[in-house]
């Protein structure tokens, strides 16, 4: 385990942030256990489940130790052939998603999460796909006055909610393929500080959550796990220059092809560091599926925990991606339900054996 936070690195780390946001928990003695999950929510699962079985997985998941929700997106891609955004939050000024109709999902979580005690921290949009394709016409339609409305409007409907407490900005950029494309990343960093300052001017008591995706590094013509030096050109100046930032959180890659165990605890370590260097608190996300050649299914909760004893080293609050579709109590997959009983009872088993010197169960 990692040395204790001083006290007053911790209170650095909360200053200025609302009481009810997350505060940063310190690493020794930590036990691996999830403080909460993304949830993606749209025209897939949530055109599936009904609003009631959304909220009553609100309840699960407390029921499992989890009092954090962040909604991943509240607007579906971008559709080149429309010319839109498709909301997924009603009352907006863009086009609700056809297979919203009906169906209020991120309201009913909001709802949910009042009545239990969660936070939530929503996403805002994803930059047109691929990025690094039409790069600049693909930054002025993520910061048009059209999505900035549209931010406004989403955070206008929850301000008054004491659930929302936080924004999260979803883009992953890769540094390969801005390279290959010749895309300078500075406009990025400089479109991102834009919809910052956006949400910030709507409800200044929002933390800020930026993740850092673990993307290949071109190595003598061959893509390999990304070096510390490699992500730390590339993502120095992100934490440098976005000071609103209030969270940095690492996407550890295992399940994808993009990490595993070793060298995810290297970037978790580095992005640490970083972090706390620039004064702000450092998140893990801990991936709980098998997303890699099309192959998308739950982990086992052996594979799960091997993840979480490496995120618990560095991570102040650990998150998993994605709670909804692999970790959910309502979903209509079998292996997603497993692996939520699977979690409560490994769950049951570390709390149970706290401070008893009894190894792991998993």
């Amino acid at each position: 385990m990692t040395r204790l936070l001083p006290a007053l690195v911790l209170l650095a780390l909360t200053g200025g942030l609302p009481a009810q946001f997350p505060a940063p928990l310190p690493n020794e003695e930590r036990l691996p256990l999830l403080d909460g999950g993304f949830w993606q929510v749209g025209p897939g699962l949530s055109g599936q489940l009904t609003d009631e079985q959304h909220a009553a997985e609100v309840a699960h998941m407390t029921e499992l130790g989890m009092d954090i929700i962040i909604v991943q997106y509240t607007a579906s891609q971008y559709d080149h052939d429309a010319g839109t955004y498709y909301a997924y939050v009603h009352g907006t000024n863009l086009p609700l998603h056809p297979a919203l109709e009906g169906k209020d999902p991120i309201g009913a979580i909001m709802e949910a999460a009042e009545e239990h005690g969660v936070r939530v921290i929503l996403g805002g949009l994803l930059m047109p796909l691929p990025r690094h394709e039409n790069y600049e016409e693909n930054i002025a339609i993520w910061t048009s006055e059209e999505t900035m409305d549209y931010r406004r409007a989403v955070i206008e409907r929850f301000k008054d909610s004491p659930a929302f407490v936080g924004w999260y900005t979803p883009n992953e950029p890769n540094p390969a393929d801005l390279h290959a494309a010749g895309a300078d990343p500075q406009l990025m960093i400089d479109a991102t500080a834009e919809t910052i300052e956006v949400v910030l001017e709507t409800k200044p008591d929002l933390g800020i959550v930026k993740c850092i995706g673990l993307y290949l590094e071109p190595r003598n013509g061959v893509l390999s796990p990304a070096s510390e030096e490699y992500l730390d050109a590339f993502w120095r100046p992100w934490v440098e220059q976005l000071d609103a930032v209030d969270v940095w959180m690492v996407i550890d890659g295992v399940g994808t092809r993009l990490s595993n165990l070793e060298h995810t605890d290297m970037a978790q370590r580095w992005a640490r560091e970083l972090a706390h260097e620039h004064g702000k608190q450092y998140w893990t996300d801990v991936e709980n599926a098998h997303m890699a050649a099309g192959d998308y299914r739950p982990m086992t909760m052996e594979e799960l925990a091997a993840s979480l004893g490496v995120a618990a080293r560095h991570g102040e609050r650990l998150v998993t991606f994605d709670y909804a579709h692999y970790m959910s109590r309502e979903s209509p997959k079998p292996d997603a339900v497993e692996l939520h009983h699977d979690y409560a009872a490994y769950r049951e088993a570390l709390l149970g054996q706290q401070g008893s010197g009894v190894a792991d169960p998993f």
